[in-house]
């Protein structure tokens, strides 16, 4: 590595350790229920483990990277919290870069520097990049594939299969990761004279990766278990993410990707008059393709191809720069590139710091707050849609809580309906069956919700005589359960 490799390794590792201390918001419940909270549960010897993890859908696989990490730094609330989204800022920190070398080896070291600015610059990627989430474990092992991936090999040049080690890493992080691995094997193969060399190599790597699978899964779910097959089962197969919600087949298309992307749509689309682009945008509408086919879609299933996205916008605004770029018969003025600089950071920043420091920042703030107030007497309940807020691996106190559960219909039951469902369907009543209690030692001493959900529950409330101890906004834009604050009650 050379002097200038080791100055942008460096300011890429400085803005993703600042999202560690400025991303203080919550964005999904796998953050905390399918990371920190498994790890927290196998390193403490307890924690809360969802159905994935008793259907066994889940490796863990990256839960037990946490693990290792509990196991190091000393035990404390803190580092907890911090420690994983550190070494989470690190790992994005290497695909970041190798995604910087993959602009500079594919199309020269200016694209390169545009890509640099560009992964500093995504808001999405600063808002996800410290975040305990499988999906961004995966973009950093793809981004890492994807530059030794032999894109412009030569027939007569050597075996290159080193790519096939990170796209097994990646596969391990989620097994969807192979939908976008699929047509790049495929080309490789058509494209590679030693044919049966890689295949060789192939097997190889697949053995020693499914290896690692396979006793890792049998070490913590004590029995053999091929979790890939499980997760394709329930959802691919089953579709069961489909009971977390719906989108319509062009929900990618129409609003998942021009989120993720943000203002770079508009490189993006400038991109698509460049020929030479067109191996990736084929990848990145493949990958949209197959998800798009699931009922259940999420902007975090994007992450992956959001690298390959940045590549695209920046080698359009290369070609702007250089004057080559033409739009519809149009030639773009390079002053163009001036204008996507000064926009993209007057709404990216502002943005990153909007959704980093407010947007859905109650819920982890309450928690870090109960983490440092409850003790061994105290029960915590969440009166909440399920996995809103982190658990034990925020809380970090082996003390008795409970929240609403919303497990899918497994069984086909008719008319089945879950627990957080039911509560919400009716608060007093649901309160008035499952925590009403003559005996006061039962009652919960703290309570956790939503400011919508106040007038539903004050009977409840007023009969126990809990006090407001702690309130702390939520969200400017609060949906059908959520509120614009979090609160506790305490008594």
């Amino acid at each position: 590595m050379g002097y200038k490799d080791f100055i942008i390794l460096s300011i890429i590792l400085g803005i993703r350790l600042l999202s560690v201390i400025i991303v203080r918001s919550s964005f999904v419940p796998d953050e905390y229920w399918q990371s920190l909270e498994v790890a927290h549960k196998i390193t403490f010897g307890y924690g809360y483990l969802t159905w994935e993890w008793k259907k066994k859908i889940r490796s863990y696989i990256y839960p037990c990277m946490i693990h290792i990490l509990f196991k190091i730094f000393p035990e404390s609330v803190e580092t907890i919290v911090l420690a994983p989204k550190c070494f989470q800022a690190v790992l994005s920190t290497i695909g970041d870069f190798f995604t910087y070398k993959l602009s500079c080896k594919l199309f020269g070291s200016k694209c390169g520097s545009w890509t640099l600015f560009n992964l500093l610059t995504s808001w999405f990627l600063f808002y996800c990049s410290s975040r305990n989430l499988t999906n961004m474990a995966e973009t950093s092992f793809t981004a890492c594939g994807l530059f030794f991936y032999p894109w412009n090999k030569r027939k007569s040049e050597g075996l290159t299969v080193t790519y096939l080690w990170f796209a097994g890493l990646s596969v391990l992080m989620r097994p969807t990761a192979f939908m976008l691995w699929l047509p790049l094997y495929l080309y490789h193969l058509w494209r590679e004279r030693s044919f049966i060399e890689v295949v060789k190599s192939t097997s190889f790597i697949g053995c020693v990766i499914l290896s690692i699978l396979l006793i890792c899964d049998r070490y913590f779910y004590e029995e053999w278990v091929f979790t890939p097959y499980n997760f394709f089962l329930f959802n691919w197969k089953n579709d069961i993410g489909a009971f977390y919600g719906q989108h319509n087949l062009f929900w990618y298309l129409t609003s998942g990707f021009p989120v993720v992307l943000g203002i770079h749509l508009i490189p993006f689309l400038m991109g698509l008059s460049l020929p030479y682009l067109k191996h990736l945008y084929f990848l990145i509408f493949w990958v949209i393709l197959m998800f798009s086919f699931l009922s259940h879609k999420e902007f975090r299933f994007l992450l992956p191809i959001l690298p390959v996205a940045l590549i695209i916008c920046s080698a359009a605004m290369n070609e702007i720069l250089c004057k080559r770029l033409t739009v519809f018969k149009w030639k773009i003025s390079k002053n163009v590139n001036f204008c996507l600089v000064v926009v993209i950071l007057l709404i990216n920043i502002p943005l990153s710091l909007y959704m980093g420091l407010i947007h859905q920042s109650g819920t982890t703030d309450a928690t870090l707050h109960l983490s440092n107030t409850v003790n061994n007497d105290s029960k915590v309940l969440f009166l909440m849609p399920c996995h809103s807020a982190p658990y034990y691996s925020y809380i970090h106190q082996n003390i008795s809580m409970k929240f609403l559960s919303c497990e899918p219909n497994f069984n086909n039951a008719v008319n089945y309906t879950d627990e957080a469902d039911v509560f919400f369907t009716d608060p007093r009543l649901w309160l008035v069956q499952n925590q009403e209690s003559n005996d006061i030692q039962s009652v919960p001493t703290h309570i956790v919700m939503f400011d919508t959900l106040y007038p539903q529950v004050t009977e409840f409330i007023l009969k126990y005589n809990y006090l407001l101890c702690y309130k702390k906004f939520h969200s400017h834009f609060p949906e059908s359960r959520t509120g614009y604050f979090v609160l506790i009650y305490c008594r």
